[in-house]
């Protein structure tokens, strides 16, 4: 099939708009007519590898105010902040500035141009950023930043020693991320608070305790220094490990103590006040003192003063809380009563047979009616003789 005229010469200027485009796609709309080289991308820093540098310096002109910050790192490859005119501080992002630095001193150029008298095209006659890196050597390598190409996807740059060459990044990403030291340097990000602890009285005193997380608690009296420790051990395991009244030759009962460990969320005030005088409460001097350990080093304490007016409550203490938490006698006895009996599993010696016990009664029952037979059948003899006595001397005086 033969194309009419018309039809070649549209395919023609087609190829020609087509080629134009592509061109001017890494030209800035104003640069000045001038010889474009392509080039193999080639490293903009060949001289640099991360480890050989020990210097950033940032100079940051893109608003008003000009920022820099020069970061140094030392024997030890820890960055710190050497000079910086910015107002912030904190603890530099190490992991931040390394990432960076191997991003820029691997950039690459995927063009060049030959410079001329005017750089302004480029953005290149008052460089927004300037990047000094130096090295081991105490060399120093300078690159300005300049404007982007139309595309958006590359910046202009120039190394100070090679002022004759414009150089085309191969993309914008490792340049932003070293430019913005200058007026925002790498700082860690600030860690968010925890939230502050709030005691809700009435109610559990412990609730975000979770028993899975209790490594030991000491249960103490403070009048007479008695005390019981349990604790987990290397197999995870509860057991009795010290205290006034162990016995070592006795095993721990392993489902009472964890039933002791898990009742402390269960813990619940039923009222709840502030109070300036803690003596009147028997709170500047607990007489007792109540804590659990936890796995992550933190530990949870109740102090417990004296017993209220009811009769049936006692007046604690929560860990630094300034809150006075009443809590049910029954409740904090349940633990305090752990210092004279220990949580041993009952042996069988220890436990009367009930059976055995129902034998010596009926034994000791025999025993004391025998005794109490013959005690009788003495009175009647001795009462036998005497009867037998008076008749001899009744007959006596007859005669």
């Amino acid at each position: 099939m033969r194309l009419d005229r018309n039809t070649i010469i549209l395919i023609v200027v087609s190829i020609v708009v087509i080629g134009a485009g592509l061109i001017l796609s890494n030209q800035p709309t104003s640069a000045p007519e001038e010889t474009t080289v392509a080039v193999e991308r080639v490293p903009v820093f060949p001289e640099l590898t991360a480890e050989t540098v020990v210097s950033i310096t940032v100079e940051d002109r893109s608003t008003d105010v000009e920022s820099t910050t020069t970061l140094e790192r030392s024997a030890q490859a820890i960055w710190s902040i050497a000079e910086t005119n910015t107002a912030l501080e904190g603890e530099i992002d190490q992991e931040q500035v390394s990432t960076a630095l191997t991003s820029l001193v691997g950039l690459e150029a995927i063009n060049s141009f030959e410079a001329e008298d005017d750089l302004s095209p480029f953005g290149l006659d008052a460089p927004t950023y300037t990047i000094i890196l130096r090295n081991t050597t105490d060399e120093e390598f300078t690159l300005l930043v300049g404007g982007e190409n139309p595309g958006g996807t590359s910046f202009y740059v120039q190394r100070a020693d090679q002022t004759d060459m414009i150089l085309l990044t191969s993309t914008q990403i490792a340049v932003n991320n070293v430019v913005t030291f200058g007026a925002e340097p790498p700082f860690a990000a600030t860690p968010t608070p925890p939230p502050s602890a709030v005691l809700n009285l009435p109610g559990p005193i412990f609730a975000d305790l979770s028993p899975f997380a209790v490594i030991s608690v000491e249960i103490r009296n403070t009048t007479d220094d008695s005390f019981l420790l349990l604790e987990v051990n290397e197999n995870g395991n509860w057991v009795v490990t010290d205290g006034t009244n162990i016995d070592e030759s006795q095993e721990t009962d392993t489902t009472l103590t964890i039933t002791i460990v898990s009742s402390l969320p269960a813990l619940a005030a039923v009222d709840g006040f502030e109070s300036d005088d803690l003596e009147s409460l028997g709170l500047s001097e607990p007489q007792y003192v109540i804590t659990t350990n936890l796995i992550d080093g933190t530990s949870r304490t109740l102090q417990v003063g004296d017993v209220d007016p009811s009769g049936a409550r006692y007046y604690t203490l929560v860990d630094d809380f300034e809150q006075v938490a009443v809590l049910p006698m029954e409740a904090v006895d349940a633990f305090i009563e752990n210092i004279e009996e220990p949580p041993y599993i009952i042996s069988a010696e220890s436990t009367p047979d009930p059976e055995a016990t129902a034998e010596a009664s009926s034994t000791d029952d025999e025993e004391a009616d025998e005794s109490m037979d013959e005690a009788e059948a003495t009175e009647e003899a001795d009462e036998m003789d005497e009867t037998d006595e008076s008749d001899t001397e009744e007959s006596t005086e007859d005669e």
